[in-house]
């Protein structure tokens, strides 16, 4: 089995730099160089596996075998954290987008959301049609929203944009999580993609996978991350990420080190202008006064 090649380029400033990337640094057990530190430039990123991996694929238990479900938990977290770590890259890379307060407080929630575990078969991400589901999503969001509000808040402060900051401060959590009761059309729709990608690729772990398997689990991967912040930008450049995570989990549990990489480079000599695949995103967004959103529909 043959990887899809996953390259992308980011414009970030040293400032915010750390802030953004650590989720990514900490998934891949990477860090930054002298290269990558230097002030406003394009990072490049590049995620690879060194080469075919049909043996580790089938070497775990398949649907329907012992310690299948078990294999399944590790395959379905690390989709679901990855999917996390690169969304938050994706937000926060453009302080701009935190501006869109009203799209922002449903990305907030969706990060603040715990990754599922399962613990049933076929059960292997959110179900939003599941009481259980809906109150283990609660209780996350409410615990683990202060968290990613003051990664926010610091980020905007480091960046100088306080009143903005002062709005995603964490004694504002309770507000957040009224807003997500109240109108969570596109929380919602991000956890019901996470799932979507999820079932593309958990029920084929230990079979020997088909060509026709691959390319629907890719095509159904593809179709999770078009438009996943529901404002036209196409994200399904990313599908070969969770190809290779599902790889990597699958490595994991049977005690072989995870082959994919990310690698970092800093290329001060390219500008965002110069980029085909570029973060920030243009937004019309503005700043909403707290507490109150100029327009419901902004979240859907």
């Amino acid at each position: 089995m043959k990887f899809e090649s996953f390259q992308h380029s980011v414009a970030l400033d040293a400032l915010s730099m750390t802030s953004v990337l650590t989720p990514l640094l900490h998934q891949y057990r990477t860090g930054l160089n002298e290269a990558v530190l230097a002030n406003r430039m394009a990072v490049e990123m590049e995620v690879s596996h060194p080469g075919n991996v049909e043996d580790s694929w089938s070497a775990v238990p398949a649907d329907g075998e012992a310690g299948f479900m078990k294999c399944a938990v590790r395959v379905s977290v690390l989709l679901q954290k990855s999917l996390r770590s690169w969304l938050q890259m994706h937000w926060l890379a453009n302080p701009e987008n935190l501006e869109d307060t009203a799209r922002t407080a449903q990305v907030i929630a969706y990060l603040a959301c715990k990754p599922f575990y399962p613990k049933a078969k076929n059960a292997y991400a959110y179900d939003l049609l599941d009481d259980w589901s809906n109150a283990a999503i609660d209780r996350s969001i409410r615990t683990d929203m202060p968290d990613v509000l003051g990664r926010v808040s610091s980020l905007l402060r480091i960046l100088g944009k306080h009143e903005l900051a002062d709005y995603y401060d964490p004694s504002h959590t309770a507000w957040f999580v009224s807003e997500i009761e109240r109108n969570g059309k596109m929380f919602y729709d991000l956890l019901a993609r996470e799932s979507r990608l999820v079932h593309a690729w958990v029920p084929l772990i230990g079979t020997r996978i088909t060509q026709r398997q691959m390319d629907e689990a890719r095509r159904e991967t593809r179709i999770a991350l078009n438009e996943i912040f529901r404002r036209g930008e196409d994200l399904s450049y990313m599908a070969p990420l969770f190809e290779m995570e599902t790889v990597a989990a699958i490595e994991l549990y049977i005690g072989k080190p995870a082959g994919r990489t990310l690698k970092l480079a800093g290329n001060p000599a390219r500008t965002p202008s110069h980029m085909a695949k570029v973060i920030p995103f243009p937004t019309r967004a503005k700043v909403t006064p707290f507490p109150l959103l100029e327009c419901e529909d902004k979240a859907a």
